[in-house]
């Protein structure tokens, strides 16, 4: 009786240790000490996550005094987030950006500028990850400043450093900064469009904190 209860505890462990991936087998190492899937790794329909997930904003939300955004003139801030995720939105506190004449689009560039050509400083946009697929505005933002955004649907984002921003259609558009405390890069385009690589030739540092974030 002994014998046969301990074969039953061998087979129920092999059986164990061995499930489940694509091919009905759970890979050593997505198992613990015991031969079990550690329960937090697992999500309540029995699947292994694989998304860490972020929450909340990264970046600021709202900032003290305005000023305006120049037509076809981009602004940058540089954003650190501490989590890995798949869907967001990137919004910036905007005033008057709020019918088709008064649009802005949005972009978000990666911070590798060591790749450029000649090599940039390391710590600065070079390679945009995703911009808006269309322009953008908010009627929520007439008259009063306003949170404005769009969403950045299928972009995988890994803990690190990115730059975040929006170029405005009209000088009559508003944005919210305080005059320090962030580290942002502007430019003239010269279109309303942000470019797929960000050419630090003619750009500009600045220490305002722009209200510009991710938000999750």
């Amino acid at each position: 009786m002994i014998k046969k209860l301990i074969c039953i505890l061998i087979l129920a462990w092999t059986l164990n240790a061995f499930a489940i991936d694509e091919s009905g087998f759970t890979p050593i190492e997505n198992i613990d000490e015991m031969g079990f899937t550690p329960i937090e790794s697992v999500d309540e329909a029995g699947f292994v996550t694989v998304d860490s997930g972020c929450a909340g904003t990264y970046g600021t939300t709202s900032c003290v005094s305005g000023i305006d955004a120049s037509e076809n003139r981009a602004y940058l801030t540089q954003i650190t987030i501490d989590c890995a995720d798949t869907a967001g939105d990137v919004c910036a506190r905007l005033l008057d950006a709020d019918d088709a004449t008064h649009e802005v689009l949005f972009a978000i560039y990666d911070d590798d500028a060591a790749d450029d050509t000649p090599p940039g400083t390391a710590g600065e946009p070079w390679t945009r990850l995703w911009v808006s697929p269309s322009n953008v505005y908010d009627a929520g933002s007439a008259s009063t400043y306003y949170d404005v955004c769009d969403a950045f649907t299928g972009l995988g984002l890994e803990t690190g450093n990115y730059w975040v921003g929006f170029i405005a259609e009209n000088t009559e558009t508003f944005y919210e900064r305080v005059t320090s405390g962030g580290t942002g890069r502007y430019k003239d385009i010269g279109s309303f469009t942000l470019p797929a690589e960000w050419d630090h030739a003619g750009d500009s540092t600045s220490s305002f904190d722009r209200a510009i974030y991710l938000s999750f």
